[in-house]
């Protein structure tokens, strides 16, 4: 069985990387977790990083919401709303 660690190094030796939306639903500065291997922020940390993602090339990211304290509805909600939009 993985630990969440090792689960999560394996994604970034793969070239993803492992990020959760804050619980703090506007701006909340990124924040490196656990060696950087996650990263906390709002919705304008997490626009900005995509943006750069995007700069660089990356056209996929993957989210991972479960250890928020929000409802994942509400934060799906907020994603949609507030950070897709700035994509298209």
């Amino acid at each position: 069985m993985f630990s969440f660690r090792s689960q999560v190094r394996e994604i970034e030796q793969q070239n993803f990387s492992a990020i959760w939306l804050r619980d703090i639903p506007l701006f909340d500065p990124r924040t490196p977790m656990n060696g950087g291997f996650i990263l906390k922020t709002g919705r304008l940390g997490l626009i900005e990083l995509l943006e750069e993602w995007r700069t660089v090339g990356v056209n996929h990211a993957a989210l991972g919401i479960q250890y928020g304290k929000r409802p994942p509805k509400e934060v799906i909600q907020e994603i949609g709303e507030e950070v897709i939009p700035a994509f298209i």
